[in-house]
């Protein structure tokens, strides 16, 4: 996912469920890339951009416990974005690593 913009994060708050709306480098023209987490229980969003402003994506990983899983994303701005909950429903074509890339 390095270099994959993400364009947006949407919540549905009574469903306990958030989407994560990625545009892939080399898809253009096609629609964004979905991935979904369910049964949320926190989601952290800083915008602060400490090593500049940027939409891309350096890594993303998945970190599962025995009380569920984490989505990380770590932005080339700095920023760590985390989704917190039960499930994790990807495409296809995703495949995430289970820690970050060294």
């Amino acid at each position: 996912m390095h270099d994959w913009v993400l364009k947006s994060i949407a919540i549905d708050w009574e469903a306990g469920v958030t989407s994560f709306a990625f545009l892939p480098v080399s898809a253009e023209d096609e629609p964004p890339v979905e991935i979904l987490i369910e049964g949320l229980v926190q989601l952290s969003v800083p915008r602060q951009f400490d090593w500049g402003p940027s939409v891309s994506v350096l890594d993303a990983y998945l970190t599962e416990r025995s009380s569920g899983l984490t989505f990380s994303i770590q932005m080339q701005s700095g920023d760590l974005v985390q989704a917190q909950g039960s499930a994790i429903r990807l495409p296809p074509n995703v495949d995430l690593p289970k820690t970050p890339t060294p």
